[in-house]
């Protein structure tokens, strides 16, 4: 084998492991956000709740 086959075979190695790197980080990434959205969103509903708690308790 040449030189210029092993790097050659290296390099598509390396593109390889590369890429499914950036995939597996962006895989990460989007659950970081989506757990990080859906904690926004149980906030947004305990502050609702609580809110619409006062209400009623006002109409009392």
């Amino acid at each position: 084998m040449s030189s210029k086959d092993k790097s050659k075979k290296n390099s598509s190695k390396k593109e390889y492991y590369k890429n499914k790197l950036k995939k597996s980080l962006m895989a990460t990434f989007e659950d970081l956000s989506s757990e990080s959205e859906s904690e926004e969103e149980e906030e947004a509903n305990m502050a609702l709740m609580a809110s619409a708690d006062s209400d009623i308790e006002l109409d009392d």
